[in-house]
Protein backbone atom coordinates (compact mmCIF):
# COMPACT_ATOMS: atom_id res chain seq x y z
CA UNK A 1 0.00 0.00 0.00
CA UNK A 2 2.84 2.38 0.80
CA UNK A 3 5.23 1.62 -2.39
CA UNK A 4 3.94 4.43 -4.23
CA UNK A 5 5.07 6.63 -1.50
CA UNK A 6 8.24 4.47 -1.13
CA UNK A 7 9.25 5.08 -5.01
CA UNK A 8 8.25 8.40 -4.72
CA UNK A 9 10.90 9.34 -2.04
CA UNK A 10 13.72 7.11 -3.54
CA UNK A 11 13.03 9.40 -6.99
CA UNK A 12 13.13 12.60 -4.68
CA UNK A 13 16.72 11.48 -3.48
CA UNK A 14 18.17 10.86 -7.12
CA UNK A 15 17.91 7.23 -6.69
CA UNK A 16 14.93 5.60 -8.75
CA UNK A 17 16.43 2.45 -9.40
CA UNK A 18 17.56 1.39 -5.96
CA UNK A 19 14.07 0.54 -4.42
CA UNK A 20 12.11 -2.46 -6.72
CA UNK A 21 9.17 -4.38 -4.90
CA UNK A 22 6.56 -6.60 -5.17
CA UNK A 23 3.55 -7.70 -3.07
CA UNK A 24 2.25 -11.14 -3.11
CA UNK A 25 0.70 -11.31 0.01
CA UNK A 26 -1.93 -14.12 -1.33
CA UNK A 27 0.87 -16.53 0.26
CA UNK A 28 0.82 -17.73 3.64
CA UNK A 29 4.66 -18.45 2.87
CA UNK A 30 6.43 -16.23 0.97
CA UNK A 31 10.08 -17.93 0.25
CA UNK A 32 8.40 -20.27 -2.31
CA UNK A 33 8.97 -20.59 -6.24
CA UNK A 34 7.36 -17.47 -7.01
CA UNK A 35 9.04 -15.35 -4.55
CA UNK A 36 12.55 -16.57 -4.62
CA UNK A 37 12.28 -15.80 -8.99
CA UNK A 38 11.92 -12.25 -7.85
CA UNK A 39 15.19 -12.64 -5.50
CA UNK A 40 17.40 -13.70 -7.57
CA UNK A 41 16.50 -11.07 -10.36
CA UNK A 42 17.19 -8.53 -7.28
CA UNK A 43 20.79 -10.48 -6.76
CA UNK A 44 21.27 -10.28 -10.38
CA UNK A 45 20.56 -6.41 -10.75
CA UNK A 46 22.53 -5.38 -7.56
CA UNK A 47 24.84 -7.86 -7.00
CA UNK A 48 26.26 -8.18 -10.06
CA UNK A 49 26.04 -11.58 -10.96
CA UNK A 50 25.97 -10.90 -15.22
CA UNK A 51 23.44 -13.85 -15.42
CA UNK A 52 21.01 -13.73 -18.69
CA UNK A 53 17.51 -12.92 -17.46
CA UNK A 54 14.70 -14.24 -16.65
CA UNK A 55 16.71 -15.82 -14.31
CA UNK A 56 15.12 -19.36 -13.98
CA UNK A 57 15.87 -21.73 -11.10
CA UNK A 58 16.79 -25.18 -12.11
CA UNK A 59 16.28 -28.18 -10.86
CA UNK A 60 18.43 -29.39 -7.65
CA UNK A 61 20.03 -32.71 -8.57
CA UNK A 62 20.44 -34.31 -4.79
CA UNK A 63 23.63 -35.68 -3.78
CA UNK A 64 24.07 -39.05 -3.73
CA UNK A 65 24.49 -40.70 0.19
CA UNK A 66 28.45 -41.37 -0.73
CA UNK A 67 29.08 -37.93 -1.60
CA UNK A 68 27.26 -36.98 1.62
CA UNK A 69 29.23 -38.63 3.83
CA UNK A 70 32.24 -37.32 5.50
CA UNK A 71 33.06 -40.23 8.40
CA UNK A 72 35.01 -42.84 7.50
CA UNK A 73 37.77 -45.19 8.79
CA UNK A 74 39.94 -42.19 9.70
CA UNK A 75 36.79 -39.98 10.76
CA UNK A 76 34.80 -42.28 12.77
CA UNK A 77 30.99 -41.20 13.25
CA UNK A 78 30.88 -39.35 16.96
CA UNK A 79 28.40 -40.77 19.83
CA UNK A 80 24.95 -39.56 18.95
CA UNK A 81 21.43 -40.03 20.93
CA UNK A 82 19.54 -38.67 24.00
CA UNK A 83 22.10 -39.87 26.50
CA UNK A 84 24.91 -38.26 24.73
CA UNK A 85 23.07 -34.95 24.10
CA UNK A 86 22.65 -34.52 27.66
CA UNK A 87 25.94 -35.34 28.59
CA UNK A 88 27.35 -32.66 25.94
CA UNK A 89 24.83 -30.29 27.38
CA UNK A 90 26.45 -30.84 30.49
CA UNK A 91 29.79 -30.54 29.58
CA UNK A 92 28.99 -27.72 27.75
CA UNK A 93 27.19 -26.06 31.00
CA UNK A 94 29.89 -27.24 33.72
CA UNK A 95 32.69 -25.42 31.38
CA UNK A 96 30.12 -22.10 31.47
CA UNK A 97 29.68 -22.08 34.72
CA UNK A 98 33.40 -22.75 35.58
CA UNK A 99 34.10 -19.56 33.56
CA UNK A 100 31.01 -17.56 35.06
CA UNK A 101 32.36 -18.55 38.50
CA UNK A 102 35.37 -17.01 37.74
CA UNK A 103 34.06 -13.71 37.22
CA UNK A 104 33.29 -13.29 41.43
CA UNK A 105 34.55 -10.02 42.08
CA UNK A 106 38.18 -9.70 44.41
CA UNK A 107 38.62 -6.34 43.75
CA UNK A 108 37.92 -2.65 41.63
CA UNK A 109 39.19 -4.46 38.27
CA UNK A 110 37.37 -7.73 38.89
CA UNK A 111 33.93 -6.08 39.49
CA UNK A 112 34.64 -4.06 36.40
CA UNK A 113 34.72 -6.97 34.63
CA UNK A 114 31.33 -8.73 36.29
CA UNK A 115 29.45 -5.99 35.93
CA UNK A 116 30.76 -5.75 31.79
CA UNK A 117 29.79 -9.41 31.47
CA UNK A 118 26.84 -10.79 33.89
CA UNK A 119 25.70 -6.75 33.84
CA UNK A 120 25.95 -7.13 29.95
CA UNK A 121 23.83 -10.03 30.18
CA UNK A 122 21.04 -8.65 32.89
CA UNK A 123 21.20 -5.78 30.05
CA UNK A 124 19.89 -7.76 27.15
CA UNK A 125 17.85 -10.05 29.08
CA UNK A 126 15.80 -7.02 30.79
CA UNK A 127 16.00 -4.99 27.87
CA UNK A 128 15.77 -1.63 29.10
CA UNK A 129 17.48 1.03 31.13
CA UNK A 130 16.18 3.70 33.02
CA UNK A 131 14.31 6.30 30.64
CA UNK A 132 14.72 9.95 30.71
CA UNK A 133 12.46 11.94 32.74
CA UNK A 134 11.40 13.65 29.74
CA UNK A 135 9.83 10.85 28.48
CA UNK A 136 7.28 10.17 31.35
CA UNK A 137 4.41 11.75 31.58
CA UNK A 138 2.01 11.71 34.90
CA UNK A 139 -2.08 12.21 34.13
CA UNK A 140 -4.04 12.80 37.22
CA UNK A 141 -7.13 11.28 37.89
CA UNK A 142 -8.24 12.72 41.23
CA UNK A 143 -6.52 13.56 44.78
CA UNK A 144 -8.45 13.92 48.16
CA UNK A 145 -7.20 15.15 51.74
CA UNK A 146 -7.18 12.61 54.35
CA UNK A 147 -5.69 14.81 57.12
CA UNK A 148 -1.74 14.28 57.87
CA UNK A 149 -1.62 13.61 54.05
CA UNK A 150 -3.24 13.56 50.37
CA UNK A 151 -4.27 10.56 48.83
CA UNK A 152 -4.04 10.86 44.83
CA UNK A 153 -4.34 8.23 41.91
CA UNK A 154 -3.01 8.83 38.64
CA UNK A 155 -1.83 6.82 35.51
CA UNK A 156 1.60 7.16 34.61
CA UNK A 157 2.86 7.38 31.15
CA UNK A 158 5.81 6.23 29.51
CA UNK A 159 5.84 7.84 25.89
CA UNK A 160 8.32 6.32 23.79
CA UNK A 161 6.53 3.00 25.00
CA UNK A 162 2.86 4.19 24.74
CA UNK A 163 2.93 2.12 28.43
CA UNK A 164 0.64 3.54 31.08
CA UNK A 165 0.80 2.44 34.88
CA UNK A 166 -2.66 2.64 37.36
CA UNK A 167 -0.74 4.14 40.55
CA UNK A 168 -1.52 5.31 43.90
CA UNK A 169 0.42 8.70 45.83
CA UNK A 170 0.16 9.14 49.38
CA UNK A 171 1.80 12.60 50.35
CA UNK A 172 2.79 13.48 54.01
CA UNK A 173 2.37 17.19 54.44
CA UNK A 174 5.37 16.88 56.26
CA UNK A 175 7.30 15.53 53.66
CA UNK A 176 11.16 14.44 54.05
CA UNK A 177 12.30 14.12 50.31
CA UNK A 178 11.84 11.03 49.99
CA UNK A 179 9.94 8.75 47.45
CA UNK A 180 9.36 4.56 48.39
CA UNK A 181 8.21 2.76 45.76
CA UNK A 182 6.01 -0.06 47.36
CA UNK A 183 5.90 -3.41 44.66
CA UNK A 184 3.63 -6.34 45.66
CA UNK A 185 2.15 -9.01 43.79
CA UNK A 186 -1.26 -7.95 44.49
CA UNK A 187 -0.75 -4.29 42.79
CA UNK A 188 -1.48 -1.08 44.41
CA UNK A 189 -4.22 -2.89 46.35
CA UNK A 190 -2.21 -4.22 48.76
CA UNK A 191 -1.47 -1.14 50.48
CA UNK A 192 -4.72 -0.55 51.82
CA UNK A 193 -7.39 -2.93 53.96
CA UNK A 194 -10.74 -4.29 53.04
CA UNK A 195 -12.28 -0.85 53.74
CA UNK A 196 -9.65 1.02 52.03
CA UNK A 197 -7.56 2.35 54.22
CA UNK A 198 -4.31 2.70 54.54
CA UNK A 199 -2.43 -0.26 55.96
CA UNK A 200 0.15 -0.50 58.95
CA UNK A 201 3.07 -0.41 56.07
CA UNK A 202 2.05 2.60 54.50
CA UNK A 203 1.43 4.28 57.69
CA UNK A 204 4.70 3.60 59.33
CA UNK A 205 6.50 5.17 55.89
CA UNK A 206 4.03 8.09 56.29
CA UNK A 207 4.69 8.86 59.50
CA UNK A 208 8.31 8.77 58.80
CA UNK A 209 7.75 11.29 56.16
CA UNK A 210 7.99 9.74 53.26
CA UNK A 211 6.17 9.99 50.02
CA UNK A 212 4.69 6.65 48.88
CA UNK A 213 3.68 5.20 45.67
CA UNK A 214 2.04 2.07 44.96
CA UNK A 215 1.46 0.74 41.12
CA UNK A 216 -0.43 -1.84 39.61
CA UNK A 217 2.06 -2.87 36.91
CA UNK A 218 1.44 -5.12 33.47
CA UNK A 219 -1.21 -7.63 34.35
CA UNK A 220 -2.24 -6.26 38.27
CA UNK A 221 -5.00 -4.58 39.30
CA UNK A 222 -6.75 -2.63 36.99
CA UNK A 223 -5.53 -4.44 34.25
CA UNK A 224 -7.30 -7.39 35.24
CA UNK A 225 -10.86 -7.76 33.66
CA UNK A 226 -11.88 -10.05 36.61
CA UNK A 227 -9.59 -9.06 39.68
CA UNK A 228 -7.86 -12.07 39.96
CA UNK A 229 -3.92 -12.58 40.01
CA UNK A 230 -2.61 -13.87 36.74
CA UNK A 231 -2.02 -17.50 36.83
CA UNK A 232 0.05 -17.51 33.53
CA UNK A 233 1.86 -15.25 31.20
CA UNK A 234 0.42 -14.93 28.09
CA UNK A 235 1.10 -16.49 25.11
CA UNK A 236 1.38 -16.15 21.24
CA UNK A 237 -1.48 -18.64 19.68
CA UNK A 238 0.47 -21.76 18.20
CA UNK A 239 -0.62 -25.42 17.69
CA UNK A 240 2.85 -26.56 19.33
CA UNK A 241 3.34 -25.71 22.86
CA UNK A 242 6.84 -24.28 22.65
CA UNK A 243 7.95 -21.11 24.71
CA UNK A 244 10.43 -19.54 22.24
CA UNK A 245 6.88 -18.67 19.56
CA UNK A 246 6.48 -16.34 22.82
CA UNK A 247 9.67 -15.25 24.28
CA UNK A 248 11.60 -15.44 20.61
CA UNK A 249 9.79 -12.65 19.73
CA UNK A 250 8.31 -11.02 23.09
CA UNK A 251 10.10 -9.67 26.43
CA UNK A 252 8.95 -11.87 29.32
CA UNK A 253 6.45 -10.26 31.50
CA UNK A 254 9.07 -10.59 34.08
CA UNK A 255 10.91 -8.37 32.14
CA UNK A 256 8.09 -6.08 31.16
CA UNK A 257 7.31 -5.20 34.88
CA UNK A 258 10.88 -4.67 35.51
CA UNK A 259 10.54 -2.19 32.49
CA UNK A 260 7.38 -0.57 34.65
CA UNK A 261 9.38 -0.14 37.69
CA UNK A 262 12.04 2.10 35.92
CA UNK A 263 9.70 3.81 34.57
CA UNK A 264 8.32 4.57 38.01
CA UNK A 265 11.84 5.53 39.28
CA UNK A 266 12.27 7.77 36.35
CA UNK A 267 8.80 9.61 37.46
CA UNK A 268 10.29 9.14 41.26
CA UNK A 269 13.86 11.17 40.36
CA UNK A 270 11.29 14.34 39.46
CA UNK A 271 8.82 13.99 41.60
CA UNK A 272 7.64 17.52 42.31
CA UNK A 273 10.80 18.89 40.70
CA UNK A 274 12.52 18.56 43.92
CA UNK A 275 15.10 15.58 42.70
CA UNK A 276 14.05 13.09 45.80
CA UNK A 277 15.99 10.25 46.83
CA UNK A 278 13.88 7.64 45.57
CA UNK A 279 13.66 3.72 47.32
CA UNK A 280 12.29 0.59 46.32
CA UNK A 281 10.44 -2.08 48.95
CA UNK A 282 8.94 -5.61 48.07
CA UNK A 283 9.02 -9.08 48.98
CA UNK A 284 8.68 -12.74 47.39
CA UNK A 285 9.18 -12.13 43.60
CA UNK A 286 8.38 -8.20 44.08
CA UNK A 287 11.62 -8.22 45.41
CA UNK A 288 13.25 -10.05 42.34
CA UNK A 289 11.35 -7.13 40.19
CA UNK A 290 13.43 -4.32 42.51
CA UNK A 291 16.36 -5.83 42.47
CA UNK A 292 16.60 -6.11 38.35
CA UNK A 293 15.26 -2.87 38.16
CA UNK A 294 17.65 -2.15 40.92
CA UNK A 295 20.33 -3.33 38.50
CA UNK A 296 19.58 -1.38 35.84
CA UNK A 297 19.06 1.83 37.41
CA UNK A 298 21.88 2.03 39.48
CA UNK A 299 22.67 5.14 41.24
CA UNK A 300 18.98 5.95 41.16
CA UNK A 301 17.49 4.08 43.48
CA UNK A 302 19.13 5.24 47.11
CA UNK A 303 17.87 2.41 48.98
CA UNK A 304 16.42 -1.30 48.46
CA UNK A 305 14.97 -3.14 51.19
CA UNK A 306 13.52 -6.37 50.27
CA UNK A 307 12.67 -9.84 51.41
CA UNK A 308 13.22 -12.03 48.54
CA UNK A 309 11.34 -15.20 50.56
CA UNK A 310 14.05 -17.55 48.89
CA UNK A 311 12.90 -16.45 45.73
CA UNK A 312 14.92 -18.32 42.61
CA UNK A 313 14.18 -18.69 39.20
CA UNK A 314 15.46 -21.69 39.35
CA UNK A 315 12.51 -22.88 41.02
CA UNK A 316 10.40 -22.12 38.40
CA UNK A 317 8.71 -25.16 37.26
CA UNK A 318 6.66 -24.39 34.04
CA UNK A 319 7.38 -21.87 31.01
CA UNK A 320 4.06 -20.37 31.73
CA UNK A 321 5.10 -18.98 35.30
CA UNK A 322 4.27 -15.14 35.46
CA UNK A 323 7.76 -14.69 36.94
CA UNK A 324 9.89 -16.59 34.51
CA UNK A 325 12.89 -14.39 33.12
CA UNK A 326 14.92 -16.68 30.19
CA UNK A 327 18.49 -16.94 31.08
CA UNK A 328 18.46 -15.18 34.11
CA UNK A 329 19.40 -18.92 35.85
CA UNK A 330 22.64 -19.13 33.51
CA UNK A 331 23.79 -15.76 34.53
CA UNK A 332 23.58 -16.28 38.69
CA UNK A 333 20.05 -15.79 39.01
CA UNK A 334 18.58 -13.70 41.94
CA UNK A 335 22.15 -13.14 43.79
CA UNK A 336 23.69 -12.02 40.67
CA UNK A 337 20.89 -9.22 40.42
CA UNK A 338 21.81 -8.44 44.08
CA UNK A 339 25.38 -8.20 43.64
CA UNK A 340 24.85 -6.03 40.61
CA UNK A 341 23.22 -3.36 42.62
CA UNK A 342 26.54 -2.90 44.75
CA UNK A 343 27.38 -0.58 46.05
CA UNK A 344 24.02 0.74 46.21
CA UNK A 345 22.28 0.44 50.22
CA UNK A 346 20.72 -2.74 50.47
CA UNK A 347 18.09 -4.09 53.34
CA UNK A 348 17.67 -8.16 52.57
CA UNK A 349 15.58 -10.73 54.47
CA UNK A 350 14.77 -14.27 53.14
CA UNK A 351 17.90 -15.33 52.09
CA UNK A 352 20.03 -18.06 54.62
CA UNK A 353 23.71 -16.98 54.75
CA UNK A 354 24.68 -19.99 52.43
CA UNK A 355 23.13 -17.71 49.72
CA UNK A 356 25.12 -14.62 50.30
CA UNK A 357 28.44 -14.91 49.18
CA UNK A 358 28.06 -13.36 45.88
CA UNK A 359 26.44 -10.42 46.91
CA UNK A 360 29.18 -10.21 49.96
CA UNK A 361 32.04 -10.60 47.61
CA UNK A 362 30.76 -7.97 44.97
CA UNK A 363 30.03 -5.06 47.93
CA UNK A 364 33.85 -5.94 49.55
CA UNK A 365 35.10 -5.47 46.15
CA UNK A 366 33.13 -2.13 45.90
CA UNK A 367 34.22 -1.35 49.27
CA UNK A 368 30.71 -1.01 49.95
CA UNK A 369 29.86 -3.87 52.97
CA UNK A 370 28.28 -1.95 55.17
CA UNK A 371 25.99 -0.90 52.63
CA UNK A 372 24.69 -4.59 52.90
CA UNK A 373 22.52 -5.04 55.61
CA UNK A 374 21.03 -8.65 56.38
CA UNK A 375 17.82 -10.18 58.08
CA UNK A 376 16.85 -14.16 59.10
CA UNK A 377 13.93 -15.03 58.05
CA UNK A 378 11.19 -14.42 58.76
CA UNK A 379 11.37 -10.77 57.90
CA UNK A 380 9.22 -7.99 59.95
CA UNK A 381 8.18 -5.26 57.48
CA UNK A 382 8.70 -2.53 59.72
CA UNK A 383 12.19 -3.33 60.34
CA UNK A 384 12.42 -2.72 56.52
CA UNK A 385 10.58 0.78 57.48
CA UNK A 386 12.87 1.63 59.84
CA UNK A 387 15.67 0.74 57.89
CA UNK A 388 14.69 2.91 55.16
CA UNK A 389 14.05 6.02 57.64
CA UNK A 390 17.57 6.18 59.20
CA UNK A 391 19.25 9.29 58.93
CA UNK A 392 21.42 9.89 56.14
CA UNK A 393 19.10 8.97 52.97
CA UNK A 394 17.69 12.20 52.14
CA UNK A 395 18.67 15.04 49.11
Amino acid sequence: KGFPQLQEHYAMLGVPDRVTAKVMTQFGHNYNFVSREVMYHFFNKHLALGLDEPVIEEDYKPLTTAELTVWDSDHPRPASGGDYERSLLRTMTEASDQQLAQLEPKDAASLAGFREIVGGAFDVIVGRSLPAADSVQLKSVGEESKGDYTQSKAVLRNVPHEEEIPLVILHPKKWNKRVVIVLDEAGKSALFDAEGKPQALATSLLAAGSAVIAPDLLYQGEFLADDKPLEQSPKVENPREFAGYTLGYNPALFAQRVHDVLTLIAFGKAYRGENPSVDLLGQGPAAAWAAAARAQAGTAISRLAIDTRGFRFAKLGSTRDVNLLPASVKYGDLPALLALGAPGELWLAGEAEAALPLARATYKAAGAQNNLATEASPANQQHAVKWLARPGNER
